[in-house]
């Protein structure tokens, strides 16, 4: 992997929920990983964005590979959602030069989640859209000023959204960094776990028994 560090937190989530965790960088020729149905799929898309999910798709199958499934076309349902084969779930995630991808079964997790960001300031006036009052009262500027909330609710978001197709504003999560948790209003809640280094990354589970 290129991130995050072996001893990295979120690996340690990652075992714990028996989740497999992977990342790598977008290389040239990524969008001829596609499978015909998936490239139907994003067709609307340009290349970039295929080359990106070229990417995490097939290293999606490598994931999927250490749990004994043949490789499978994951496709995308109309509200963008990967289809996973039976008995799995799992997450994609792209920047500008890296994918990150995670998958379990489904008897232990019932949905994950997954972002990445570069670790630069966010926009002006960025921090207060993304952060509630709350989470305004409970970090210092400089955390809020850095892109950690953002990418913990994009995450947890896409833990969310598979089974309760609500969409979210970033107000309408509330997370806690240090007890990796996290709540949408309508009472959804999934753990969390998220680190920094060159980029911010996060990984969020919803437990199959919730």
């Amino acid at each position: 992997m290129t991130f995050p560090a072996p001893d990295g937190p979120i690996l340690t989530f990652a075992a714990r929920h028996d989740i497999e965790l992977g990342a790598r960088a977008i290389a040239p020729g990524d969008e001829g990983r596609l499978w015909p149905e998936e490239g139907q799929a994003l067709a609307a898309f340009g290349d970039e964005r295929k080359r990106a999910s070229g990417a995490a798709r097939a290293l999606a199958r490598d994931l999927l590979a250490k749990f004994g499934a043949p490789p499978c076309a994951i496709g995308r349902d109309r509200e963008g959602v990967p289809l996973w084969p039976p008995g799995f779930v799992g997450s994609l995630a792209h920047d500008e030069t890296h994918v990150l991808v995670a998958v379990a079964g489904s008897e232990k997790v019932a949905a994950l989640g997954v972002d990445l960001e570069p670790d630069a300031p966010l926009a002006p006036g960025l921090a207060e859209l993304v952060a509630t009052p709350a989470e305004r009262a409970r970090y210092d500027e400089a955390l809020l000023r850095r892109p950690i909330l953002f990418v913990v609710k994009e995450a947890v978001f896409k833990a969310l959204f598979p089974a309760d197709r609500r969409f979210l504003d970033f107000h309408d999560i509330e997370a806690d960094l240090e007890t990796g948790s996290a709540c949408a209003k309508f009472g959804g809640r999934c753990a969390f776990a998220w680190e920094s280094g060159a980029k911010i990354i996060a990984l969020a589970a919803r437990d199959a028994q919730e």
